[in-house]
């Protein structure tokens, strides 16, 4: 892979950080292969680290086609409500879902990381103030 060929051009005598706000598979392998057996890993208190205020829900759907956009369209527009933030894998998803969301008269702004420091702070402060709904993301939000 790409990060080991780099990792092979490292010195072995370093100090390697890494910082994630997820720990998915490839992060995991990321860290495995370049901190070696020395890591100290910090991580936020799950008991802590979510408000009592804040609902979690999953959904899984086929990702065959426009399946995933239709589900994700018709949940917003019958069952969940305003204050919901949706996660998706890669920013032109997140775009495209936004416009989508927009044509379908659902109030919505996106957040990744192809948006200016800018256009992110007033993303967040409109799904803060009420004046859009929905806030689609990458994981730039998490």
């Amino acid at each position: 892979s790409t990060a080991t060929q780099i990792l092979d051009h490292l010195p072995a005598d370093r100090q390697t950080l890494l910082f994630s706000a997820t720990l998915s598979h490839g992060v995991k392998e990321l860290a495995r292969l370049s901190l070696g057996r020395d890591v100290i890993r910090v991580a936020v208190d799950q008991i802590f680290d979510t408000s009592v205020n804040l609902s979690q829900e999953f959904v899984k759907v086929p990702s065959e086609g426009n399946t995933p956009t239709a589900i994700l369209l018709a949940l917003c527009t019958r069952s969940v409500g305003p204050g919901t933030i949706i996660f998706l894998r890669e920013k032109k998803d997140a775009h495209k879902m936004c416009i989508l969301f927009q044509l379908a008269k659902l109030r919505a702004a996106e957040l990744h990381g192809n948006l200016t420091q800018g256009q992110r702070m007033e993303s967040l402060q409109n799904f803060r103030d009420g004046s859009v709904d929905y806030l689609i993301c990458t994981d730039v939000a998490a």
